[in-house]
Protein backbone atom coordinates (compact mmCIF):
# COMPACT_ATOMS: atom_id res chain seq x y z
CA UNK A 1 0.00 0.00 0.00
CA UNK A 2 1.39 3.38 -1.00
CA UNK A 3 1.81 6.38 1.19
CA UNK A 4 -0.94 8.31 -0.65
CA UNK A 5 -3.37 5.48 0.01
CA UNK A 6 -2.39 5.56 3.69
CA UNK A 7 -2.98 9.30 3.85
CA UNK A 8 -6.37 9.09 2.13
CA UNK A 9 -7.48 6.28 4.43
CA UNK A 10 -5.99 8.16 7.39
CA UNK A 11 -8.22 11.18 6.81
CA UNK A 12 -11.23 8.89 6.65
CA UNK A 13 -12.09 8.75 2.95
CA UNK A 14 -14.28 5.75 2.06
CA UNK A 15 -12.52 2.78 0.42
CA UNK A 16 -14.45 3.35 -2.81
CA UNK A 17 -13.09 6.88 -3.06
CA UNK A 18 -9.54 5.73 -2.26
CA UNK A 19 -9.76 3.18 -5.06
CA UNK A 20 -10.93 5.97 -7.41
CA UNK A 21 -7.68 7.80 -6.69
CA UNK A 22 -5.64 4.70 -7.55
CA UNK A 23 -7.67 4.14 -10.73
CA UNK A 24 -7.05 7.76 -11.75
CA UNK A 25 -3.30 7.30 -11.25
CA UNK A 26 -3.06 9.49 -8.16
CA UNK A 27 -0.56 7.37 -6.29
CA UNK A 28 2.38 9.71 -5.57
CA UNK A 29 2.53 12.76 -3.29
CA UNK A 30 3.29 14.89 -6.38
CA UNK A 31 0.00 13.73 -7.89
CA UNK A 32 -1.88 15.06 -4.86
CA UNK A 33 -0.11 18.40 -5.20
CA UNK A 34 -1.68 18.84 -8.63
CA UNK A 35 -5.17 18.07 -7.32
CA UNK A 36 -7.68 20.92 -7.30
CA UNK A 37 -11.15 21.21 -5.79
CA UNK A 38 -12.73 20.92 -9.24
CA UNK A 39 -11.36 17.36 -9.48
CA UNK A 40 -13.02 16.12 -6.29
CA UNK A 41 -16.39 15.29 -7.84
CA UNK A 42 -14.84 13.21 -10.64
CA UNK A 43 -12.92 11.25 -7.99
CA UNK A 44 -16.11 10.54 -6.05
CA UNK A 45 -15.42 12.90 -3.16
CA UNK A 46 -19.00 14.09 -2.71
CA UNK A 47 -19.38 14.45 1.05
CA UNK A 48 -18.61 18.03 2.18
CA UNK A 49 -16.71 16.74 5.19
CA UNK A 50 -14.54 14.51 2.98
CA UNK A 51 -13.93 17.41 0.60
CA UNK A 52 -12.79 19.58 3.48
CA UNK A 53 -10.44 16.89 4.82
CA UNK A 54 -8.94 16.31 1.38
CA UNK A 55 -8.50 20.04 0.81
CA UNK A 56 -6.59 20.42 4.08
CA UNK A 57 -4.44 17.37 3.31
CA UNK A 58 -3.43 18.88 -0.04
CA UNK A 59 -2.73 22.23 1.65
CA UNK A 60 -0.49 20.54 4.25
CA UNK A 61 1.39 18.79 1.46
CA UNK A 62 1.91 22.06 -0.39
CA UNK A 63 3.16 23.66 2.81
CA UNK A 64 5.58 20.78 3.39
CA UNK A 65 6.85 21.08 -0.18
CA UNK A 66 7.45 24.81 0.26
CA UNK A 67 9.35 24.19 3.51
CA UNK A 68 11.46 21.50 1.82
CA UNK A 69 12.32 23.85 -1.04
CA UNK A 70 13.24 26.57 1.42
CA UNK A 71 15.53 24.19 3.31
CA UNK A 72 17.20 23.10 0.08
CA UNK A 73 17.75 26.72 -0.96
CA UNK A 74 19.27 27.54 2.43
CA UNK A 75 21.53 24.48 2.17
CA UNK A 76 22.73 25.49 -1.29
CA UNK A 77 23.41 29.04 -0.11
CA UNK A 78 25.60 27.70 2.70
CA UNK A 79 27.60 25.52 0.31
CA UNK A 80 28.16 28.45 -2.04
CA UNK A 81 29.42 30.59 0.84
CA UNK A 82 32.08 27.97 1.65
CA UNK A 83 33.42 28.17 -1.89
CA UNK A 84 33.89 25.62 -4.62
CA UNK A 85 36.50 23.67 -2.65
CA UNK A 86 33.80 22.18 -0.42
CA UNK A 87 33.00 18.50 -0.51
CA UNK A 88 29.88 19.10 -2.60
CA UNK A 89 27.79 17.08 -0.19
CA UNK A 90 25.35 19.96 0.43
CA UNK A 91 21.90 19.27 -0.97
CA UNK A 92 22.78 15.89 -2.47
CA UNK A 93 23.63 14.42 0.91
CA UNK A 94 20.51 15.83 2.52
CA UNK A 95 18.39 14.48 -0.33
CA UNK A 96 19.92 11.04 0.16
CA UNK A 97 19.32 11.24 3.88
CA UNK A 98 15.74 12.30 3.28
CA UNK A 99 15.20 9.41 0.87
CA UNK A 100 16.68 6.92 3.31
CA UNK A 101 14.55 8.30 6.14
CA UNK A 102 11.44 8.22 3.96
CA UNK A 103 12.07 4.60 2.99
CA UNK A 104 12.54 3.74 6.66
CA UNK A 105 9.34 5.57 7.59
CA UNK A 106 7.38 3.90 4.80
CA UNK A 107 8.40 0.50 6.12
CA UNK A 108 6.75 1.32 9.43
CA UNK A 109 2.99 1.51 9.51
CA UNK A 110 1.90 5.04 10.29
CA UNK A 111 -1.53 5.56 11.73
CA UNK A 112 -1.37 9.22 12.68
CA UNK A 113 -1.59 12.10 10.25
CA UNK A 114 1.40 13.84 11.85
CA UNK A 115 3.71 10.96 10.94
CA UNK A 116 2.20 10.95 7.45
CA UNK A 117 3.06 14.63 7.08
CA UNK A 118 6.61 13.82 8.18
CA UNK A 119 6.90 11.07 5.57
CA UNK A 120 5.80 13.41 2.81
CA UNK A 121 8.10 16.14 3.99
CA UNK A 122 11.01 13.76 3.66
CA UNK A 123 9.97 12.39 0.27
CA UNK A 124 9.59 15.68 -1.55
Amino acid sequence: MGVVTQWLEGIGLPPSVVSNFRAAGIVRPADLLDLEVVHYEALGVADPSDRRKLFFLVQRLKQAQAQQQQMEEEGQGGAEAEGEEGSGSGSGASSSACSASAESDEAESSSSSSSSRTEFHREV
